[in-house]
């Protein structure tokens, strides 16, 4: 079986990718290794590519920078680069992706679960080379968003519901209408941010709205929240988004604090109306 090793696909120090071309090819899988992100290599992983060659199926194995030096932000961004380097010089190095497959497992399960996220059109990438995905044993566990959102919603006043919670929550991932990150303090889930997709009409591009964004009491001024809005920056310049909107309570003077020190300024020329509907 042929293999080229430590092919560049981007310029961070570990962004290389090992191919294992098919005699025949009929597709191509791009697999995204685990590790929580942290930790082992693509070279621990080309067991995986004899069967899948023997089939007529190419392999690439890819690698990542990895955590604490860079944030997992950036690691989805590096696999989006991977995605597409291989779809546009996958062919030339003898592994053709106009019919690929991306899988990953653990940390990689995770990491190919945000490929299927990813606005691809908007970055000027074809969606139909990509025709499926095998994301094992990847991080989905709904609880701890279920029960961040329950919290957000009991210190605003409502009841707490975890059934109608993790419903609601449910609901708008499979409509795909919404992203929801969290925010982790040593392993414990401690916050999260809700982004909803929009559009500037005049500047005729993407835009996001910060719907909500919430820090359990004990864990605020410990760069939680900054972390969550520095992630919805990466998103909305990864869709070259013309803005992000978000709105704070009067009130809220903490808030405010950290979103003006993160570039955020009041709008001075809109009011906000609400037709508030039963």
């Amino acid at each position: 079986m042929r293999v080229v090793r430590d092919v560049r696909y981007g310029r961070g120090p570990k962004q290389t990718v090992d191919l294992f071309p098919a005699e025949h090819p009929r597709g191509a899988l791009l697999f995204i290794h685990g590790g929580y992100w942290r930790a082992l290599d693509k070279d621990d992983h080309s067991f995986i590519a004899p069967p899948f060659v023997a089939e007529g199926i190419g392999v690439a194995v890819v690698n990542y920078d990895l955590c604490p030096g860079v944030r997992i932000a950036h690691i989805v961004e590096q696999c989006r680069q991977a995605v597409d380097w291989l779809t546009r010089e996958g062919e030339s190095h003898g592994v053709p992706a106009q019919r690929l497959i991306v899988g990953g497992h653990s940390a990689g399960g995770h990491l190919t679960a945000m490929m299927f996220a990813t606005d691809w059109k908007a970055r000027g990438t074809s969606t139909d080379h990509v025709v499926g995905g095998v994301s094992i044993s990847g991080v989905f566990d709904l609880e701890p968003l279920v029960d961040m959102f329950n919290a957000y919603r009991v210190f605003y006043g409502c009841d707490p519901d975890l059934q109608s919670t993790s419903s609601f929550v449910t609901r708008m991932l499979q409509e795909r209408t919404t992203r929801f990150f969290l925010a982790t303090v040593g392993g414990r889930v401690v916050g999260f941010m809700h982004l909803l997709p929009s559009f500037d009409t005049l500047a005729m591009r993407r835009a996001w709205i910060l719907e909500d964004l919430f820090i359990e009491p004990a864990y605020r001024r410990r760069g939680a929240g900054a972390a969550l809005l520095a992630h919805a920056e990466i998103v909305a310049r990864g869709t070259h988004a013309a803005r992000i909107t978000l709105s704070t309570a009067h009130t809220n003077v903490t808030a405010q604090r950290l979103y003006s020190a993160h570039g955020y300024v009041p709008d001075e020329v809109f009011r906000t109306y609400h037709r508030v509907l039963q």
